[in-house]
C-alpha cells in the first residue's frame, strides 16, 4: 500500500466521458508530469476537492483536454490523496492517459483495490466493503435500496450491537470464574442476555434467504395445458410481446425466457410449452424435457388452468405431473372474464384468479407472488440484512456458539465463556476487525477493477 495505484473507474467502450482515478502517496506528483491547468496553476498547489480545467500532454503533445478533480486525504475514498481524471470516453484516449499513468510511476490497480484501501485504511468496515460490490452488481431498485443502508452501516451497527451483548455476559461470566469468592454469577441474568442475542441472531440469519432473492433473482415457470394463456401471461406481467400470441393450440415449442420484476426481486419467467398427448397417447416430446427442467429449476411454478371450464383429463395429467413439487406451485386459473368455476382437485400452496383479456388480477397474482418468495417478510433498508453467503455461514458459528454457551449455564461457567468467545470472535470476522489475508484476497478479487 506505499505505491499509487491507477485505474480507469468509467466502464470500457465509447462514451462522452471516460475517468481515471489515482490513489496515493506519488497522485499529485505524476498528475504534474501529464497535465497542465489553464490557469497555470500547478498541482501541488490545488486546493483539496476542487476540479481544473487543462491538458493531458505527452511528451509536449497534447493529448487530450480534461478536468482534473483532486482530493488530498484523509476525505477521500481510499484516506489517500486521490486524482480523478475526466476526459472523453473513447477507449484510445482512455487507455492512454492511463499509459501515462503507469509511465510516470503509477500502478495498474487490481480488482477492488480501492475499495481493499478503504478498508485496510479504516474508512468502511468489510461488510460495508461488500455492499459496495452488492450495489454495483443489483438488479433492481430493491437490491439497490438493501446495499445502500448496508454501505450505510446498518448490518455493522447490528454486530456492534450483538458484540456488545455477549461481551457483557463474557464479562459477567469471567469475573464470576477469577473471583469466586466476591463475584456470584448472576446465571439468569446472563443467560436473558445471551438469549436475548441468539434471538437478534436467528433474525438476522432469517433475511438471508430473501436477500438473496433481490440480489440474485429467481426463475418463475409457468405451465398447463395448451391455449390457457401461458403467453398472453408472460406478456402482461413482463409488459412485452415477448411471446407469440394466436388463437392456435400449442404456438410455443421451446422456453421463452423473460426477464421482469415483481415487488423488486429480478425475476425469469419461463414460458413453457404446453403439455399436451397426441393421439397414440404419448407424452409429446418437442419441449417436454425442457418443460420439466423448467419446473425443476423454477423457484414459483405458476400451474396456469381455464377457470371458465371444469378441471378435465389434462389438467389431472399435468396436477399428477406436479405432485412432487406442491410446495411451490401456485394455481392461476385464467378466463374469469368467461366464467368462474372453482377446481374441485387442487394441487399446490394456493390459488389465484386472473383475465389476461381484460388484464383483471394481475396485481394481486404479482402480490401473491411476491408474499411466497418473501414469506411476508420483506427486509427495509434501513434493517440490517445477511447480503452473501460469507456472512451467512459466519452468523451460523455465532448462533451455534450462542446455543452451546447457554446450554452450559448455570453451572459450567468456564465452558460457557469459551463458547462467547468464539461467538465473539466470529463476529468480528464479519466487519473484518479479525481477518486472515487470504481471506480479504478472495473478497475483494471478485470486485470489478477500478472499485
Amino acid at each position: 500500500m506505499n505505491d499509487t495505484i491507477a485505474a480507469p473507474i468509467t466502464a470500457w467502450g465509447h462514451s462522452s466521458v471516460g475517468i481515471i482515478r489515482l490513489s496515493g502517496n506519488d497522485s499529485i506528483k505524476i498528475l504534474k508530469k501529464i497535465f497542465k491547468s489553464k490557469s497555470g496553476v500547478p498541482p501541488e498547489k490545488f486546493p483539496t476537492h476542487s476540479i481544473r480545467y487543462g491538458h493531458i500532454y505527452d511528451r509536449g503533445r497534447v493529448v487530450d483536454e480534461v478536468l482534473v478533480l483532486f482530493m488530498k486525504k484523509p476525505k477521500t475514498y481510499t484516506r489517500e490523496d486521490v486524482v480523478e481524471i475526466s476526459s472523453h470516453g473513447g477507449p484510445g484516449i482512455v487507455r492512454k492517459i492511463l499509459e501515462l499513468c503507469v509511465e510516470h510511476g503509477a500502478r495498474l490497480a487490481k480488482p477492488g483495490e480501492f475499495t481493499k484501501r478503504a478498508f485496510l485504511n479504516g474508512r468502511i468496515d468489510l461488510a460495508q466493503a461488500e455492499a459496495v460490490a452488492d450495489i454495483i452488481n443489483a438488479k433492481s431498485e430493491k437490491a439497490i435500496i438493501l446495499a445502500a443502508g448496508q454501505i450505510k452501516g446498518t448490518l455493522s451497527e447490528k454486530v456492534r450491537q450483538l458484540r456488545n451483548k455477549i461481551l457483557n455476559a463474557a464479562t459477567q461470566t469471567n469475573a464470576a470464574i477469577d473471583f469466586p469468592e466476591d463475584v456470584s454469577a448472576d446465571s439468569a441474568k446472563i443467560k436473558a442476555q445471551l438469549k436475548d442475542a441468539l434471538g437478534e441472531t436467528e433474525r438476522l440469519i432469517s433475511t438471508f434467504e430473501t436477500v438473496k432473492k433481490y440480489r440474485e433473482g429467481v426463475k418463475i415457470a409457468i405451465v398447463g395445458k395448451t391455449n390457457v394463456g401461458k403467453s398472453s401471461l408472460v406478456n402482461i406481467l413482463s409488459r412485452s410481446d415477448a411471446a407469440i400470441v394466436t388463437p392456435i393450440a400449442g404456438t410455443t415449442r421451446d422456453i421463452i425466457r423473460q426477464p421482469v420484476v415483481i415487488d423488486g426481486i429480478p425475476v425469469e419467467l419461463l414460458d413453457t410449452a404446453g403439455i399436451r398427448k397426441t393421439a397414440r397417447g404419448v407424452i409429446e416430446k418437442i419441449g417436454m424435457e425442457k418443460t420439466i427442467a423448467a419446473i425443476e429449476s423454477a423457484d414459483i411454478v405458476l400451474f396456469l388452468f381455464d377457470a371458465s371450464k371444469k378441471i378435465d383429463e389434462k389438467d389431472e395429467n399435468i396436477i399428477k405431473i406436479l405432485s412432487g413439487y406442491k410446495n411451490k406451485t401456485l394455481m392461476v386459473g385464467n378466463k374469469i372474464d368467461l366464467g368462474k368455476i372453482k377446481p374441485a382437485k387442487k394441487t399446490g400452496i394456493g390459488i389465484a384468479y386472473t383475465s389476461c383479456l381484460r388484464e383483471k388480477g394481475i396485481g394481486a397474482l404479482r402480490k401473491k407472488i411476491s408474499e411466497i418468495l418473501t414469506k411476508g417478510q420483506a427486509p427495509a433498508g434501513d434493517r440490517a440484512a445477511i447480503t452473501n453467503l460469507r456472512q451467512f455461514r459466519i452468523f451460523l458459528k455465532v448462533r451455534n456458539s450462542l446455543i452451546s454457551a447457554i446450554s452450559k449455564l448455570p453451572g459450567r461457567l468456564a465452558e460457557s465463556s469459551f463458547f462467547m468467545e468464539h461467538a465473539l470472535s466470529a463476529l468480528d470476522e464479519i466487519t473484518g476487525k479479525k481477518f486472515r489475508e487470504d481471506m480479504i484476497e478472495e473478497i475483494f478479487s471478485k470486485f470489478c477493477i477500478g472499485k
